[in-house]
């Protein structure tokens, strides 16, 4: 190859997991002497600030976050204009709205930039309707041809993305999230420190999660299950703290209130920090209905804290039950209960969970790993149009 290859990413408004796994591949593409990365997202976006203040190259597309037909067109029609000002080597769309708009700017192209979609979650969501689910699925088999690749961050993503759509399989592909380990321990508090930032006192014992606010992360589960855990466990001072931000804020806010232990809630709001901020926790709970791999599980277990979560979703390729954590079906407000009153009641045998734990995701989601399956993906994609000419 010769020059830079331009890798440009397409990427709806976003914060959490999705971001920063962006940020990481731009990062890192910008130190190479390979691949130019370039990003299109919304001007308004976090992600635009950053990357304008970090110096890299971004352009403004209005993507809006939820399906909108007209503004669909526009942001489609505006990246189209771009795609043909940049003649980029590779269209990289994070997420499925960015997927589908990517796909439909390309659609009246003669000169096409190969597509990668990477779908970070499912797109068919537990408390959708079947029908809803029908026409997702119909809409990515049609728009599947469009696509040279398309990646899922978890197995559990790629069979269900097979099994609803019936695309090709030699199309998808799995990339697990990597995450820079020493940077998450450069980031992190002292334990008091970010006790106090939290608003907790020192001897309590902190169960908490970081999450978006939304329907699939079960978080009204998880507050009914702690309430409950504080009437089993009136001798422990327990607390809940709630890190993130989102639609269900207002609503999960009155639950708490009406639990009887609202005092012991703490609503965190979002949080760049968020990581550095684990080191509060005693146990970290993701009560998801619905999830594509779970960045901050793994970072909670990289920090050598138990864990609780759900058996859905990429979730159970993160956390192997009763050795590196405790998996409960989702929904069952009973059993998140009871998984999280054994690592309060066995301390010991809670360490050595999360000692296993950190053990095995740093082996499994290095940062090295995820860098080096995209360039990889990146040359062979680059290689293959250019045999074609």
């Amino acid at each position: 190859m010769v020059g830079k290859k331009k890798i440009l990413y397409v990427i709806r408004p976003v914060e959490g997991g999705m971001k920063e796994h962006l940020l990481t591949l731009v990062r890192y593409l910008m130190t190479t002497k390979e691949f130019q990365p370039a990003v299109a997202c919304p001007p308004a976006s976090p992600l635009y600030r950053q990357l304008t203040e970090e110096g890299g190259e971004v352009y403004p597309l209005p993507l809006a976050g939820e399906l909108s037909p007209a503004k669909d067109a526009v942001a489609a029609l505006s990246l189209r204009r771009l795609i043909a000002r940049l003649r980029p080597h590779i269209l990289h769309c994070h997420g499925s709205k960015a997927g589908l708009v990517g796909r439909l700017a390309i659609l009246p192209m003669f000169a096409r930039p190969p597509v990668i979609v990477t779908v970070h979650n499912s797109v068919f969501y537990p408390h959708w309707s079947e029908r809803k689910k029908k026409v997702i699925a119909g809409v990515e088999k049609l728009l599947a041809p469009l696509a040279e690749r398309m990646v899922t961050v978890s197995q559990a993503l790629r069979e269900e993305l097979l099994a609803r759509t019936g695309i090709n399989p030699a199309q998808v592909e799995v990339i697990y999230n990597g995450l820079d380990f020493a940077l998450l321990e450069r980031k992190l508090q002292p334990r008091e420190e970010a006790r106090h930032l939290l608003g907790v006192p020192k001897e309590a014992k902190v169960i908490g999660t970081v999450a978006r606010f939304a329907p699939q992360k079960g978080l009204s589960l998880l507050i009914q299950a702690f309430a409950g855990l504080c009437r089993k466990l009136p001798e422990k001072n327990l607390w809940l703290v709630l890190v993130g931000d989102g639609p269900l804020r207002g609503e999960l806010e009155k639950r708490a209130a009406a639990s009887g232990v609202g005092e012991r809630i703490v609503f965190a709001g979002y949080r760049p920090e968020a990581a550095g901020l684990l080191s509060a926790f005693d146990l970290f709970v993701l009560p998801s209905l619905s999830e594509g791999l779970g960045i901050a599980l793994i970072e909670a277990q990289a920090c050598g804290l138990p864990v609780v979560a759900t058996r859905c979703g990429g979730i159970p390729e993160v956390v192997e039950d009763g050795v590196t954590g405790l998996l409960v079906n989702p929904g069952s407000e009973g059993a998140l209960q009871e998984a999280m009153l054994k690592p309060l009641l066995d301390e010991e045998g809670a360490r050595k969970m999360g000692q296993r734990g950190r053990q095995q995701v740093r082996t499994r989601f290095s940062l090295a790993g995820m860098l080096e399956a995209h360039s990889k993906l990146y040359r062979e994609i680059i290689k293959t149009q250019e045999r074609q000419g």
